[in-house]
């Protein structure tokens, strides 16, 4: 059995929303690189596009910025959101 928290959710300001953001796609960004060299370390080939920075950074950008976007029209459209039971 969970118990609901009554904590009241927080609106987080603009300049605290895109500075997570940066920190998210800087910290994952970085992840996808050692995942990068791992593979190219184990034989993928030098040539392979997938592991050039480029794409994966501009990938992984997306991806965050989707998911933001995603969890922000949830926000708006709910009566009560809250973030999963941890």
């Amino acid at each position: 059995m969970s118990v609901a928290s009554d904590a009241v959710a927080v609106r987080r300001g603009p300049l605290a929303v895109a500075g997570g953001l940066l920190a998210a796609i800087v910290l994952v960004a970085a992840a996808d690189t050692v995942i990068a060299q791992l593979a190219l370390a184990a034989g993928a080939p030098d040539d392979f596009q997938p592991l050039k920075a480029p794409s994966y950074i501009f990938l992984t950008t997306l991806g965050i910025l989707a998911g933001a976007l995603g969890w922000s029209i949830v926000r708006k459209v709910s009566n009560d959101p809250r973030p999963p039971i941890r």
